[in-house]
């Protein structure tokens, strides 16, 4: 899996705990907070929590 903002495959993984799901919480060095739910079978959504720096191509 890649960070959805900056593509980079290196980043945080913590565990969520109390009131949030139990779907690990990833967070990326550019800033970008993210989880994956499930929605349908197959299929998946990404949940941003908090949104990286915009990446300049």
């Amino acid at each position: 899996m890649k960070c959805p903002n900056c593509e980079s495959r290196v980043f945080e993984v913590y565990e969520a705990g109390g009131y949030v799901s139990g779907n690990p919480i990833k967070e990326c060095g550019c800033g970008h907070i993210w989880r994956i739910l499930p929605a349908r079978i197959e299929e998946e959504r990404i949940d941003v929590i908090r949104q990286g720096k915009p990446v300049r191509v």
